[in-house]
């Protein structure tokens, strides 16, 4: 067993990510297309979360998850004017 696991959801990979943008956790979103770590990430870090349909996630999927995300959409692109 590794004494150190850093990638998604982990928060270590979480908090450099978001020292290294000078961003702060209120004001960032995560953005991806699986529940179980991108969308993850977001939620246990306190960071808003958007899951995009685009890829593996399904919107049937929400419903049968522990893992919420903030806002859905059907891919990044629908994103934009939110911005």
């Amino acid at each position: 067993m590794p004494d150190k696991v850093i990638g998604k959801p982990h928060r270590e990979i979480m908090d450099y990510s978001l020292q290294a943008l000078g961003a702060t956790a209120e004001n960032t979103a995560v953005v991806g297309d699986r529940l179980y770590t991108d969308i993850k990430s977001g939620v246990v870090n306190g960071l808003h979360s958007i899951l995009v349909l685009s890829g593996e996630a399904k919107l049937s999927d929400i419903a049968s998850s522990d893992v919420k995300p903030d806002l859905t959409f059907d891919s990044v692109a629908k994103i934009i004017p939110f911005l």
